[in-house]
């Protein structure tokens, strides 16, 4: 490094470094989620039904979802919502789980459609039961 990089460089970060670091701030693994039991959706699209309830579809990019599993939606710019999967829908099929690389319908109920959009993220919360075994000393 010569004499005029050092009287004219900036310590600024470029705009891939700026949007990594974002992105790493908002979708970062909080708290009730484990990395033993580590699970994440991302949303493609959504659907309403009007007796059932939201379905959304997507990828399920690491671990399993099942029918019952307590989640988090994670969407940037607003608070996280807790819910319940009511079923587990792939390939207009209803399955007991879907596990990683899938492509599936999750249908939550007591969610609106403004509530989640593409690209939020879902992720598994840990059980109460899982939760008081972690507790015990």
């Amino acid at each position: 490094m010569g004499i005029f990089d050092k009287l004219f460089s900036h310590d600024t970060e470029t705009d891939d470094e700026k949007e990594l670091r974002e992105y790493e701030a908002v979708y970062a693994p909080s708290s009730g989620v484990t990395d033993s039991t580590y699970s994440e959706f991302i949303v493609t699209d959504t659907a309403a039904l009007k007796e059932t309830g939201l379905i959304v579809y997507g990828t399920v990019t690491a671990g399993s979802f099942s029918a019952g599993d307590r989640i988090i939606i994670v969407s940037s710019g607003s608070d996280a919502v807790e819910t319940k999967i009511v079923a587990v829908q792939q390939f207009r099929k209803l399955r007991n789980t879907v596990s990683e690389g899938a492509n599936a319908g999750l249908l939550l109920n007591g969610i609106d459609k403004k509530q989640i959009r593409r690209n939020d993220l879902i992720k598994k919360v840990l059980s109460s039961k899982e939760n008081d075994s972690n507790d015990v000393q």
